[in-house]
């Protein structure tokens, strides 16, 4: 298993972590044409192919094989002096392998790159264990905003990580093998 940045070709499984992603950890309060629609427009190939190019944006996917097992995408914006991690998505079957923190870490990473002592990201009140997840990495929430998809509003919590944190984190984690029990 290897983290390494994204490329034109990854497109088509980038986009089949996230939408698998998103009916198992969203679908029970977002209507999957709700997701449908964002889907289409955030994670479209045009959209994707976009990210490519910007300068301001990074995405990375671990991979065993030749399979994508997760993806991620971060953005720096320097006018608000912040790194974002805009999106994490692990396939539900490798979740629990430590995909999530090698991730985390390679944002940190980024980030720290920046002059950055923190991670910023946004979780959905109602997506619990995600919520939890990033508790356990030291995720402290800073607010609460409304957040749309398609025609479905959501609580979103607004927080960061220290960088110090997540990269700890990282190197004391090493990816296991699927268990086929």
């Amino acid at each position: 298993m290897k983290i390494r940045p994204w490329s034109e070709e990854d497109i088509p499984g980038i986009r089949n972590v996230i939408w698998t992603t998103w009916l198992s950890a969203y679908s029970s309060f977002i209507p999957e044409k709700d997701l449908k629609v964002c889907f289409d427009e955030w994670y479209g190939e045009a959209a994707l192919r976009n990210n490519l190019s910007d300068s301001l944006v990074e995405g990375s996917v671990a991979v065993e094989g030749e399979n994508i097992l997760a993806s991620m995408r971060c953005r720096w914006s320097p006018e608000e002096n912040r790194y974002f991690v805009g999106s994490l998505y692990v396939l539900p079957h490798a979740q629990n392998r430590g995909l999530g923190r090698l991730l985390m870490a390679h944002a940190a990473k980024s980030a720290s790159v920046r002059h950055q002592d923190r991670v910023w990201l946004g979780v959905m009140v109602q997506n619990v264990p995600a919520f939890e997840w990033y508790t356990k990495l030291g995720y402290t929430v800073s607010e609460r905003q409304p957040f749309r998809m398609g025609e479905t509003t959501v609580e979103h919590y607004i927080g960061s990580i220290a960088v110090e944190r997540l990269v700890k984190s990282g190197q004391s984690t090493k990816p296991q093998k699927p268990n086929h029990d």
